[in-house]
Parts: C-alpha cells; structure tokens; sequence
C-alpha cells in the first residue's frame, strides 16, 4: 500500500492590536488560552480552521458591539441563538453599550463569558467613522499556505525509459499554495497557485512555474456598491495530466 507524505507549512502573518496594546506575553498568552477554551467546549466535531481564523479576526478588528449583526455575534463562537438574541434586544431597548461591564446585566451573559468575549470586541458609538482604505489595509491580516503532497514510492510512469527518457517532464510531486489578505468584511484578495503531478516546474515546457493560478478580489468600500467581487481569474498551463 502506498504511503501519502503530506507537509502542510501554514504561516498567519497578523497583526493583533490587543498584543499591541499589552504589549507584554501574558497577553497574548491569554488569548491562546481563550481560544484553546473555545474550542474544547464546541468538541471535536467542529471546524476548528474556521474558528480561529474568525477569532483571530477579530483579535486584530474587535467587533463594535453596537453594531454588530447577528451573523458577526454568531462568528465569535461563544453566544449561542439565545444569547445573541438577549443581547440584541438589550442594546435595542437601552442604547448603546459603553463597556463590557454593563453586559453582565444582559440574561444570559456570565462574568466568565464576557471574560472571554472581551479582547474580540469593543464598544463605540453607534455612528461610528467607517475606516478609511489606508487604515484598512494596515490592519488587514496576511496568510499565506504552502502544501506538497507526493507518495513515497516512485510510480512506474515516472521512472526513466531504456532510452533514457521520462514519460513526465516533471516530479511527482503536487504542489499547492495560497496567498491570501483580509481585511474585515471591507476587503479580500488572494491568489492561488498549483502544480500536479508530472508537470514541469519552472522548466522545460512550463517556464512560468505552476500549472494552474487563480485570483480573486472582494472589496466593500462604498456606501454606493454593496459589494463589488472579482475573479476567480484562472489560468491553466502544462501537459493537462
């Protein structure tokens, strides 16, 4: 049976201005230690990529929670239907929330929970000034994922002929990566990047390096478009294994 090598190199670049503001370990040890609670209390069975990557977005862009949708509460995964609603309907009836103290008179909303809650949102009036698009691409978050995927043993196809050719100009390796920026729900731009098997990489025929690139562009910048996306653009090169 054949074995799958699989190496997986993730590297978040991110910017948390609560790390910033603390500036000091505990801090950040702190909010690890939240996340890592977060997750063991939603079990194994959830998307925990998905989780930190939204925890981690609003570690760098606190949620205003005067503002904020029912969608964005629900992101934070730490209020269930019940809470969200409460907390909805609090900030209806009295007005904006100046601090994470006044929620602990919300049903529902524990000391231990707002605890948890406090370094991914923050409290500000209603009619807040929308960030301009310098500021929101310095506080964007960068990532970048690199992954080769190949097999240990070396398939007949790839193995050199009598005459000393190959079937495959390539390795047969597959190599995939991914760029990607986010800034809150304002901008998104990523590019993706892959290689299959047998294909050339940056040699012979397939110069250009991978075999297969796509790009998109997400931006919500006006109050005039709600959202304007472009792409995926893709574009293909290679042999076509």
């Amino acid at each position: 049976m054949r074995r799958i090598l699989q190496h997986t190199t993730l590297f978040l670049l991110t910017v948390f201005p609560f790390f910033a503001r603390a500036q000091t370990p505990e801090a950040t040890t702190q909010l690890e230690s939240i996340i890592e609670s977060i997750l063991e209390e939603l079990g194994e069975e959830t998307d925990a990529a998905l989780i930190i990557e939204d925890l981690e977005e609003f570690a760098a862009n606190p949620l205003n929670i005067n503002i904020a949708t029912r969608d964005q509460l629900s992101r934070l995964h730490l209020l269930d239907d019940i809470q969200i609603q409460k907390l909805i309907n609090y900030l209806k009836e009295f007005g904006p929330a100046l601090s994470v103290y006044e929620l602990n008179t919300v049903d529902g909303l524990t000391p231990e929970l707002l605890m948890k809650m406090e370094p991914f949102i923050r409290f500000e009036p209603v009619e807040e000034k929308p960030r301009s698009v310098p500021e929101m691409l310095k506080y964007g978050r960068h990532e970048f994922l690199a992954r080769t995927l190949g097999t240990v043993q070396e398939p007949r196809g790839y193995k050199e002929r009598d005459d000393g050719t190959k079937p495959y100009e390539g390795n047969r390796a597959r190599y995939y990566t991914r760029y990607r920026f986010q800034s809150g729900e304002n901008i998104s731009a990523g590019i993706t990047a892959e290689k299959d098997p047998g294909e050339a990489f940056f040699s012979g025929s397939n110069k250009q390096g991978f075999d297969f690139y796509s790009a998109h562009l997400s931006l919500k910048i006006s109050p005039v478009f709600e959202n304007i996306t472009v792409g995926d653009f893709v574009v293909r090169s290679g042999q076509g294994l």
